[in-house]
């Protein structure tokens, strides 16, 4: 069987390592070379410590007030769109505390998941810079530190590993910098990676195990074979394929169009 992964960003490559080494023959098509992009520039943090769903109440409120300026941790250009309009009102309807309560488990479950992959690929590829500290979380006030430590309780639930710090244990911690907070949890699964790396080290992964790659190449269409894609069209080509796979980020609404 034949996969083709449109997009060779870090969900192409992982998708890509993956079904190669569970025996599928494997074709990634890439717009570009694979040495820019999003997966390039990110921060590179898994983040087992944040198991708790993005849509949960009061996140609404605090949304529309980073929505006042455009460097703020969360914004979308205000305009008037249907589909954002769709979104934001799905969103706001699952802010509750019974699907947040719902939704957690699960979403612990996939990112402890993502972690134990993160470990196994160190172990495959050349050394991406997997850095595996832990992060806190800090806090200046004792209401803040009760939620915190509250967290921490559900976190240890879920199997996660936390040590909850007061002032002077956050700074041994810390010892590079004069700390000012009340205390902080101290999460030991998260980790972080040199993007970069990674993504190198995955791309010469995958030339070595034989994943064939069409690079500087834009897709322009698929042929279909009763409700079925049959092959993909480029610019360059075409490629037979008995699955597809579109991991092409922000422009997945282009290939949707087709």
């Amino acid at each position: 069987m034949n996969i083709v992964i449109v997009g060779g960003g870090i969900i192409g490559l992982t998708g890509a390592y993956y079904l190669k080494k569970s025996g599928f023959d494997v074709t990634v098509i890439d717009k570009n070379d694979i040495t820019d992009g999003c997966s390039f520039g990110n921060i590179g943090y898994v983040s087992p410590s944040h198991f708790i769903p993005l849509a949960t109440p009061g996140i609404i409120k605090q949304g529309v007030k980073w929505m006042m300026s455009s460097s703020s941790p969360f914004y979308i250009k205000p305009r008037l769109n249907a589909d954002l309009m769709r979104w934001g009102l799905t969103f706001k309807k699952s802010a509750n505390n019974q699907l947040v309560e719902k939704n957690a488990p699960h979403l612990n479950n996939l990112l402890q998941l993502s972690r134990q992959l993160m470990t196994d690929l160190k172990n495959d590829l050349d050394d991406f810079s997997l850095v595996e500290k832990g992060i806190f979380m800090l806090y200046k006030s004792e209401l803040t530190g009760k939620h915190e430590k509250e967290m921490a309780e559900q976190a240890e639930a879920f199997g996660l590993k936390t040590i909850v710090c007061n002032t002077q244990q956050v700074q041994e911690y810390e010892t590079e910098t004069e700390v000012d907070v009340a205390g902080g949890v101290l999460y030991l699964d998260d980790c972080h990676v040199n993007p970069e790396k990674l993504m190198q080290s995955l791309y010469k992964k995958l030339k070595e195990l034989g994943v064939s790659f069409h690079l500087n190449t834009t897709v322009t269409g698929f042929e279909r074979n009763g409700n079925k894609i049959s092959a993909v069209t480029t610019d360059n080509a075409k490629i037979q394929a008995d699955e597809v796979i579109i991991a092409n980020g922000s422009w997945m609404g282009s290939c949707l169009n087709y």
